[in-house]
């Protein structure tokens, strides 16, 4: 049998109250932290051209080591840095990000070393970038300003540019 020593209650009534206070001082830290989120004048680029085009949900792959693209920009990005741990915490979803590391920047987890992923994309054709918007409905890239892609370019920065699959 339970026994209950006096003031158990008040106290259980306190804990979840300083609980709430913890996580409201959290959330209020997260919201102020992403008001003075750092942003690039190349990704206010990008966010005005995807909203004049009335594309809200327009997906772009990116470095797979970039990193705070996709809040920059407010658009989904298809590879960030910690994509390739994702499969580690959740094993069942390993296969698929292997196949988009795979597809996208020719990265095999289980290779001691992989090829440079700037040199697959300056070789894949417009033909490969078109079937990779179909297979993962990837309409854009941001691509490093000195790569040369077989894209539309829309505009470049001087460390970025902004591609357009066809």
């Amino acid at each position: 049998k339970r026994v209950s020593w006096p003031g158990e209650k008040s106290f259980e009534y306190a804990l979840a109250g300083g609980s709430a206070v913890i996580v409201l001082f959290v959330l209020i830290a997260e919201f102020r932290n992403r008001e003075q989120l750092p942003e690039t004048a190349f990704a206010v680029k990008v966010r005005e051209y995807l909203r004049a085009r009335g594309e809200p949900s327009a997906m772009f792959v990116a470095s797979p080591y970039q990193l705070l693209l996709q809040a920059q920009t407010g658009h989904p990005v298809m590879v960030d840095m910690a994509t390739g741990f994702h499969a580690s915490y959740m094993p069942t979803l390993g296969p698929a990000v292997q196949a988009i590391h795979e597809d996208f920047y020719d990265i095999r987890f289980d290779r001691p070393e992989n090829p440079d992923w700037k040199q697959v994309w300056e070789q894949r054709s417009g033909d490969g970038w078109r079937r990779l918007r179909e297979k993962y409905n990837v309409a854009y890239v941001v691509a490093p300003g000195s790569l040369d892609l077989e894209l539309e370019l829309l505009f470049s920065s001087q460390t970025n540019s902004f591609w357009r699959i066809p």
